[in-house]
């Protein structure tokens, strides 16, 4: 496993500087991204936002998609509204809300997904379906903080199961989700294709109304990470310690299984070791 830098700020008020509830909400926000199939070809496909709707009641913002595999000109995709950390989605055939992203997950936390039309959303009611065949479920491992033009914003990464997997087998694919931004594989895909053996497909870009790039394929796996306040989140699966670059350990015992309390710790490059790996921690 390659190491994680993870970049704290010694000041633990960033977060509560912004309120980041519409982050993702903005007009003229564009998503690219890449889809390859299983004979090597490969299309691109953008979504955005553009002009605000009201559907059941609800204030959203319509989402228009343009694909090259498969469309000359843009059509209407849907809408997308946020409450709180939750945001849902509402197909352009239908009047009805889904859920899309979940972000105030914590780890351990399992979402199931299903297809809805073309896309990939989370089922409503949290509950493994009994009526479809089709469908797949999300387990959070992990979560830190990326920051985003100078914001700290959560990300959430998953591993992939279907329905007929175990916990103990190796998960069939792992998918980042990054608050206020959406899924590394898609706007309105919150995770992988649920056919393996078809096509897969991922995030290149997201840019603003003015085109300016504000995230990228590699800001969703990236090691340089910003945490909002002085913990860093694992697996509660495991307990982890905490060395020097010396290898003398520093908090020994006290970092227990799912979160470290780093506060206090001086400046500096410090080792956290756990039987899932190795991370660099860089305390600044």
């Amino acid at each position: 496993m390659t190491g994680l830098i993870i970049v704290l700020s010694a000041a633990c008020k960033v977060a509560a500087a912004q309120d980041l509830t519409d982050f993702m909400m903005k007009d003229g926000w564009r998503w690219s991204g890449i889809e390859k199939g299983i004979n090597g070809s490969e299309s691109s496909y953008d979504y955005w936002l553009d002009g605000d709707t009201v559907i059941g009641g609800k204030s959203a913002m319509k989402v228009f998609r343009l694909h090259t595999r498969s469309e000359q000109q843009p059509r209407y995709a849907g809408a997308v509204m946020q409450e709180g950390k939750s945001v849902f989605f509402c197909h352009a055939a239908s009047q009805e809300w889904h859920l899309l992203y979940k972000f105030d997950v914590e780890v351990g936390d399992v979402l199931y997904v299903r297809y809805l039309g073309d896309y990939i959303v989370c089922r409503n009611d949290g509950q493994a379906p009994t009526d479809e065949q089709e469908y797949a479920y999300l387990r959070a491992d992990s979560i830190d903080h990326v920051l985003v033009e100078g914001t700290p914003l959560r990300r959430i990464a998953f591993s992939m199961w279907f329905n007929e997997q175990t916990a103990e087998e190796d998960p069939f694919a792992h998918v980042n989700w990054v608050e206020g931004i959406g899924s590394s594989t898609g706007l309105l895909d919150v995770c992988p294709n649920l056919w393996p053996s078809s096509y897969g497909h991922w995030m290149t870009a997201i840019t603003d109304s003015n085109g300016k790039t504000l995230f990228t394929k590699e800001d969703f796996w990236s090691t340089i990470v910003g945490i909002a306040q002085k913990s860093l989140v694992m697996s509660n699966r495991h307990a982890s310690e905490l060395y020097d670059l010396q290898g003398r350990s520093v908090q020994s015992g006290s970092m227990s299984a799912g979160n470290a309390d780093l506060t206090g710790l001086p400046r500096g490059i410090y080792v956290v070791k756990s039987e899932e790996g190795t991370r660099k921690v860089a305390v600044k």
